[in-house]
């Protein structure tokens, strides 16, 4: 009888362990596609790899919010006055993006020519948003543009470098060779 319970109690143990394991990894779906953990807009879950237009740009808010959050940390404040004017500015682009996922929402429900002009008009926001967010990283990032070389110019400077290597590696190979001390010999 004794042997019987413990078995009850560890199937219970494993059955709740089970349990409390599926309702984290919801909980971490659902957090996954919020604009804003701080603040939850609640938006569908097949928003999350669906191809309809609203999700598209629901996606495209979150990642712009994702991009600010990495270069402008969210910091828990004691005073209002603690935030530097990046960080203030952060903010209210993220609050932005917050009201901008709730119009989305409400812009899905909506159809005919009335729900198309209002998720044109979202959408429009949301590039704005998008642009706003890329700028402040990139200051929030210490990237001044003109200090940056560009793209095609660092891609050359890395091709040139590899290709100096590969022939630093023959010119090694080759001395190698001649003086015999290749795995050939």
């Amino acid at each position: 009888m004794a042997e019987l319970a413990v078995v009850a109690i560890i199937a219970g143990l494993l059955i709740g362990g089970m349990v409390g394991m599926v309702l984290a990894g919801c909980r971490a779906v659902r957090r996954r596609n919020e604009v804003c953990a701080r603040h939850p807009t609640r938006p569908p879950l097949r928003w999350l790899a669906s191809p309809e237009r609203c999700a598209q740009l629901h996606r495209r808010l979150r990642d712009a919010v994702v991009v600010l959050r990495q270069a402008v940390p969210a910091k828990r404040l004691r005073r209002r006055g603690d935030l530097t004017p990046l960080a203030a500015v952060a903010n209210e682009i993220e609050m932005h993006a917050v009201a901008l996922d709730c119009d989305l929402r409400l812009a899905s429900r909506r159809r005919g020519p009335a729900g198309h002009a209002q998720r044109e008009s979202v959408a429009a926001r949301i590039e704005e948003i998008e642009r706003s967010a890329h700028r402040l990283a990139a200051e929030g990032r210490g990237c001044d543009r003109a200090g940056i070389e560009s793209t095609d110019e660092a891609l050359r400077r890395i091709s040139e470098y590899l290709d100096a290597r590969d022939a630093a590696w023959a010119d090694l190979a080759r001395i190698e060779r001649d003086a015999g001390l290749g795995a050939h010999a």
